[in-house]
Protein backbone atom coordinates (compact mmCIF):
# COMPACT_ATOMS: atom_id res chain seq x y z
CA UNK A 1 0.00 0.00 0.00
CA UNK A 2 1.16 3.50 -0.78
CA UNK A 3 1.80 5.71 2.28
CA UNK A 4 -1.04 8.15 2.92
CA UNK A 5 1.23 11.21 2.63
CA UNK A 6 2.45 10.03 -0.77
CA UNK A 7 -1.13 9.53 -1.98
CA UNK A 8 -2.11 13.02 -0.84
CA UNK A 9 0.87 14.59 -2.62
CA UNK A 10 0.02 12.61 -5.76
CA UNK A 11 -3.55 13.95 -5.71
CA UNK A 12 -2.25 17.49 -5.37
CA UNK A 13 0.07 17.14 -8.35
CA UNK A 14 -2.50 15.36 -10.52
CA UNK A 15 -2.19 12.06 -12.39
CA UNK A 16 1.29 10.53 -12.44
CA UNK A 17 1.47 9.95 -16.20
CA UNK A 18 5.21 9.40 -16.18
CA UNK A 19 5.07 6.72 -13.51
CA UNK A 20 2.15 5.01 -15.21
CA UNK A 21 3.64 4.84 -18.71
CA UNK A 22 7.11 3.95 -17.42
CA UNK A 23 5.56 0.99 -15.64
CA UNK A 24 3.75 -0.16 -18.80
CA UNK A 25 6.91 0.28 -20.88
CA UNK A 26 9.06 -1.78 -18.52
CA UNK A 27 6.44 -4.51 -18.54
CA UNK A 28 7.31 -5.02 -22.21
CA UNK A 29 11.07 -4.62 -21.71
CA UNK A 30 12.26 -6.36 -18.53
CA UNK A 31 15.34 -4.59 -17.21
CA UNK A 32 17.35 -7.73 -16.49
CA UNK A 33 17.62 -10.27 -19.29
CA UNK A 34 14.59 -12.53 -19.60
CA UNK A 35 13.44 -12.08 -16.04
CA UNK A 36 9.80 -11.17 -15.67
CA UNK A 37 9.05 -7.57 -14.81
CA UNK A 38 7.89 -6.76 -11.28
CA UNK A 39 4.22 -7.28 -10.58
CA UNK A 40 2.21 -4.05 -10.91
CA UNK A 41 1.56 -2.15 -7.71
CA UNK A 42 -1.88 -2.68 -6.20
CA UNK A 43 -2.66 1.02 -6.57
CA UNK A 44 -1.70 1.32 -10.26
CA UNK A 45 -5.18 2.64 -11.06
CA UNK A 46 -4.69 5.53 -8.63
CA UNK A 47 -1.77 6.86 -10.70
CA UNK A 48 -4.22 8.09 -13.33
CA UNK A 49 -7.32 8.36 -11.21
CA UNK A 50 -9.33 5.77 -13.15
CA UNK A 51 -11.67 3.30 -11.39
CA UNK A 52 -10.30 -0.19 -10.77
CA UNK A 53 -10.56 -2.44 -13.80
CA UNK A 54 -10.47 0.37 -16.38
CA UNK A 55 -6.71 0.94 -16.60
CA UNK A 56 -5.90 -1.96 -18.92
CA UNK A 57 -8.60 -0.78 -21.33
CA UNK A 58 -6.99 2.63 -21.66
CA UNK A 59 -3.74 1.41 -23.23
CA UNK A 60 -4.31 -1.57 -25.48
CA UNK A 61 -3.48 -2.34 -29.15
CA UNK A 62 -7.10 -1.80 -30.17
CA UNK A 63 -7.17 1.75 -28.82
CA UNK A 64 -4.55 3.28 -31.12
CA UNK A 65 -4.85 4.35 -34.74
CA UNK A 66 -1.62 3.71 -36.60
CA UNK A 67 -0.11 6.84 -38.17
CA UNK A 68 0.96 5.76 -41.63
CA UNK A 69 2.67 9.10 -42.27
CA UNK A 70 5.51 8.02 -39.96
CA UNK A 71 6.63 5.26 -42.33
CA UNK A 72 8.90 5.80 -45.29
CA UNK A 73 10.02 3.55 -48.12
CA UNK A 74 13.70 4.23 -47.41
CA UNK A 75 15.67 1.45 -45.72
CA UNK A 76 17.20 3.85 -43.20
CA UNK A 77 15.79 4.23 -39.69
CA UNK A 78 13.31 1.34 -39.93
CA UNK A 79 12.48 -1.30 -37.34
CA UNK A 80 14.05 0.90 -34.71
CA UNK A 81 12.56 -0.57 -31.55
CA UNK A 82 10.85 -3.72 -30.35
CA UNK A 83 11.90 -6.20 -33.02
CA UNK A 84 12.51 -8.79 -30.32
CA UNK A 85 8.92 -8.50 -29.10
CA UNK A 86 5.99 -10.68 -30.07
CA UNK A 87 3.47 -9.21 -32.52
CA UNK A 88 1.02 -8.56 -29.70
CA UNK A 89 3.66 -6.74 -27.63
CA UNK A 90 4.71 -4.70 -30.68
CA UNK A 91 1.13 -3.46 -31.09
CA UNK A 92 0.90 -2.80 -27.37
CA UNK A 93 4.15 -0.81 -27.54
CA UNK A 94 2.66 1.38 -30.28
CA UNK A 95 -0.43 1.92 -28.15
CA UNK A 96 1.60 2.83 -25.07
CA UNK A 97 3.79 5.34 -26.94
CA UNK A 98 0.78 6.84 -28.69
CA UNK A 99 -1.24 7.35 -25.52
CA UNK A 100 1.80 8.59 -23.62
CA UNK A 101 2.23 11.30 -26.27
CA UNK A 102 -1.46 12.26 -26.10
CA UNK A 103 -1.53 12.44 -22.28
CA UNK A 104 1.75 14.34 -21.95
CA UNK A 105 0.69 16.83 -24.64
CA UNK A 106 -2.57 17.43 -22.78
CA UNK A 107 -0.65 17.99 -19.55
CA UNK A 108 1.70 20.43 -21.30
CA UNK A 109 -1.29 22.30 -22.79
CA UNK A 110 -2.86 22.59 -19.34
CA UNK A 111 0.33 24.03 -17.84
CA UNK A 112 0.57 26.46 -20.76
CA UNK A 113 -3.02 27.53 -20.10
CA UNK A 114 -2.17 28.10 -16.43
CA UNK A 115 0.76 30.31 -17.47
CA UNK A 116 -1.42 32.39 -19.82
CA UNK A 117 -4.17 32.78 -17.22
CA UNK A 118 -1.66 33.82 -14.56
CA UNK A 119 -0.19 36.38 -16.95
CA UNK A 120 -3.63 37.85 -17.64
CA UNK A 121 -4.42 38.10 -13.92
CA UNK A 122 -1.05 39.76 -13.31
CA UNK A 123 -1.65 42.27 -16.10
CA UNK A 124 -5.13 42.98 -14.75
CA UNK A 125 -3.71 43.67 -11.27
CA UNK A 126 -1.13 46.03 -12.74
CA UNK A 127 -3.85 47.91 -14.66
CA UNK A 128 -5.98 48.27 -11.52
CA UNK A 129 -2.99 49.51 -9.57
CA UNK A 130 -2.29 52.19 -12.19
CA UNK A 131 -5.94 53.21 -12.51
CA UNK A 132 -6.34 53.49 -8.73
CA UNK A 133 -4.03 56.50 -8.88
CA UNK A 134 -6.58 58.45 -10.99
CA UNK A 135 -9.52 60.36 -9.57
CA UNK A 136 -11.90 58.70 -12.02
CA UNK A 137 -12.26 55.84 -9.52
CA UNK A 138 -14.91 56.06 -6.84
CA UNK A 139 -13.85 56.61 -3.23
CA UNK A 140 -14.92 53.07 -2.37
CA UNK A 141 -12.70 51.59 -5.09
CA UNK A 142 -9.74 53.75 -4.10
CA UNK A 143 -9.97 53.01 -0.39
CA UNK A 144 -10.42 49.26 -0.75
CA UNK A 145 -6.94 47.61 -0.65
CA UNK A 146 -6.13 45.74 -3.82
CA UNK A 147 -5.03 42.66 -1.87
CA UNK A 148 -8.44 42.41 -0.20
CA UNK A 149 -10.48 42.56 -3.39
CA UNK A 150 -12.42 39.35 -3.60
CA UNK A 151 -14.11 37.76 -6.54
CA UNK A 152 -17.57 39.35 -6.43
CA UNK A 153 -19.10 37.81 -9.50
CA UNK A 154 -19.39 34.23 -10.62
CA UNK A 155 -19.61 35.35 -14.23
CA UNK A 156 -16.98 33.38 -16.10
CA UNK A 157 -16.88 36.04 -18.78
CA UNK A 158 -15.42 38.48 -16.24
CA UNK A 159 -13.46 36.03 -14.14
CA UNK A 160 -11.29 38.09 -11.83
CA UNK A 161 -11.95 41.09 -14.05
CA UNK A 162 -9.66 39.62 -16.71
CA UNK A 163 -10.31 39.41 -20.40
CA UNK A 164 -9.52 36.17 -22.20
CA UNK A 165 -7.74 37.07 -25.47
CA UNK A 166 -5.94 33.72 -25.66
CA UNK A 167 -9.13 31.68 -25.47
CA UNK A 168 -8.03 29.68 -22.41
CA UNK A 169 -10.51 26.99 -21.35
CA UNK A 170 -13.02 28.49 -18.90
CA UNK A 171 -12.79 25.56 -16.52
CA UNK A 172 -9.01 25.91 -16.41
CA UNK A 173 -9.26 29.67 -15.80
CA UNK A 174 -11.58 28.99 -12.87
CA UNK A 175 -9.14 26.42 -11.49
CA UNK A 176 -6.18 28.82 -11.71
CA UNK A 177 -8.15 31.67 -10.15
CA UNK A 178 -9.28 29.49 -7.23
CA UNK A 179 -5.74 28.19 -6.66
CA UNK A 180 -4.35 31.73 -6.56
CA UNK A 181 -7.10 32.67 -4.10
CA UNK A 182 -6.03 29.78 -1.88
CA UNK A 183 -2.36 30.83 -1.77
CA UNK A 184 -2.78 33.35 1.07
CA UNK A 185 -5.63 31.46 2.71
CA UNK A 186 -7.94 34.46 2.82
CA UNK A 187 -9.28 34.39 -0.73
CA UNK A 188 -7.30 37.48 -1.70
CA UNK A 189 -6.08 38.07 -5.24
CA UNK A 190 -2.92 40.15 -5.06
CA UNK A 191 0.48 40.31 -6.73
CA UNK A 192 2.13 38.37 -3.92
CA UNK A 193 -0.29 35.47 -4.39
CA UNK A 194 0.21 35.54 -8.16
CA UNK A 195 4.00 35.47 -7.80
CA UNK A 196 3.86 32.51 -5.41
CA UNK A 197 1.57 30.65 -7.79
CA UNK A 198 3.92 31.47 -10.69
CA UNK A 199 6.83 29.97 -8.74
CA UNK A 200 4.77 26.81 -8.27
CA UNK A 201 4.08 26.60 -12.03
CA UNK A 202 7.78 27.13 -12.82
CA UNK A 203 8.69 24.25 -10.50
CA UNK A 204 6.17 22.03 -12.29
CA UNK A 205 7.62 23.01 -15.67
CA UNK A 206 11.13 22.09 -14.55
CA UNK A 207 9.87 18.79 -13.16
CA UNK A 208 8.03 18.05 -16.43
CA UNK A 209 11.16 18.78 -18.45
CA UNK A 210 13.23 16.43 -16.32
CA UNK A 211 10.57 13.72 -16.51
CA UNK A 212 10.24 14.02 -20.29
CA UNK A 213 14.02 13.74 -20.75
CA UNK A 214 14.07 10.70 -18.49
CA UNK A 215 11.14 9.13 -20.37
CA UNK A 216 12.71 9.77 -23.78
CA UNK A 217 16.04 8.33 -22.63
CA UNK A 218 14.21 5.28 -21.32
CA UNK A 219 12.41 4.71 -24.64
CA UNK A 220 15.39 5.22 -26.95
CA UNK A 221 17.58 3.07 -24.71
CA UNK A 222 15.65 0.14 -26.19
CA UNK A 223 16.35 1.20 -29.79
CA UNK A 224 18.64 -1.00 -31.85
CA UNK A 225 22.20 0.22 -32.55
CA UNK A 226 22.29 2.88 -35.27
CA UNK A 227 24.24 1.76 -38.36
CA UNK A 228 27.18 3.73 -39.79
CA UNK A 229 25.13 4.52 -42.91
CA UNK A 230 22.33 5.89 -40.72
CA UNK A 231 24.80 8.04 -38.81
CA UNK A 232 25.90 9.56 -42.11
CA UNK A 233 22.29 10.18 -43.08
CA UNK A 234 21.61 11.74 -39.70
CA UNK A 235 24.61 14.05 -40.11
CA UNK A 236 23.29 15.26 -43.47
CA UNK A 237 19.83 15.88 -42.04
CA UNK A 238 21.24 17.84 -39.11
CA UNK A 239 23.18 20.05 -41.52
CA UNK A 240 19.93 20.87 -43.34
CA UNK A 241 18.13 21.99 -40.17
CA UNK A 242 17.15 25.66 -39.91
CA UNK A 243 19.20 27.73 -37.49
CA UNK A 244 16.52 27.88 -34.79
CA UNK A 245 16.32 24.06 -34.69
CA UNK A 246 20.06 23.61 -34.17
CA UNK A 247 19.67 24.82 -30.60
CA UNK A 248 17.75 21.62 -29.87
CA UNK A 249 20.67 19.57 -31.19
CA UNK A 250 23.07 21.39 -28.89
CA UNK A 251 20.67 20.97 -25.93
CA UNK A 252 20.51 17.20 -26.46
CA UNK A 253 24.29 17.00 -26.71
CA UNK A 254 24.74 19.01 -23.53
CA UNK A 255 22.13 17.04 -21.59
CA UNK A 256 23.79 13.79 -22.56
CA UNK A 257 27.21 15.18 -21.56
CA UNK A 258 26.29 16.68 -18.22
CA UNK A 259 29.78 16.03 -16.82
CA UNK A 260 31.21 18.67 -19.17
CA UNK A 261 30.54 22.14 -17.76
CA UNK A 262 32.30 24.38 -20.27
CA UNK A 263 30.93 24.48 -23.81
CA UNK A 264 32.18 26.78 -26.57
CA UNK A 265 29.71 28.83 -28.61
CA UNK A 266 30.32 26.58 -31.63
CA UNK A 267 29.95 22.90 -30.77
CA UNK A 268 31.36 20.29 -33.13
CA UNK A 269 29.58 16.95 -32.75
CA UNK A 270 31.24 13.78 -34.04
CA UNK A 271 28.37 11.32 -34.49
CA UNK A 272 30.78 8.39 -34.57
CA UNK A 273 31.71 9.07 -30.96
CA UNK A 274 28.20 9.47 -29.58
CA UNK A 275 26.40 6.74 -27.64
CA UNK A 276 23.33 5.07 -29.11
CA UNK A 277 20.81 6.89 -26.90
CA UNK A 278 22.14 10.31 -27.93
CA UNK A 279 22.10 9.33 -31.61
CA UNK A 280 18.45 8.31 -31.51
CA UNK A 281 17.50 11.38 -29.45
CA UNK A 282 19.07 13.50 -32.18
CA UNK A 283 17.28 11.53 -34.89
CA UNK A 284 13.85 11.95 -33.31
CA UNK A 285 14.52 15.65 -32.75
CA UNK A 286 15.30 16.05 -36.46
CA UNK A 287 12.16 14.09 -37.37
CA UNK A 288 10.03 16.31 -35.11
CA UNK A 289 11.42 19.44 -36.78
CA UNK A 290 10.79 18.06 -40.26
CA UNK A 291 7.27 16.98 -39.39
CA UNK A 292 6.44 20.40 -37.87
CA UNK A 293 7.50 22.05 -41.13
CA UNK A 294 5.09 19.83 -43.03
CA UNK A 295 2.07 20.79 -40.89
Amino acid sequence: MMPESSSVRQNELGPDYFGYFKHLFFELFPQSGDRASPSPPSNLESLLGYPSGQVEGIVSPNNVVEDQSCYHSASFFTRVIGEELSEYKKERLKAILHHATVCLNQEADEVFGCILTTLLIELDLQDKRQLSCHSSFSNEEICEPLCNKKRKSSSLDNLGGCSNPFGVNTQLRTKVYNEIQAVKGDGAICMEAVEKYSDKINEKLMEMEENIDEYLDMVVSKCRPMTNAEKQQLGRRIQKLPGEALGGVVDIFRQRNSSATDFPDDVFVNLEELDNVTLWRLYFHVQAVVKSKEL
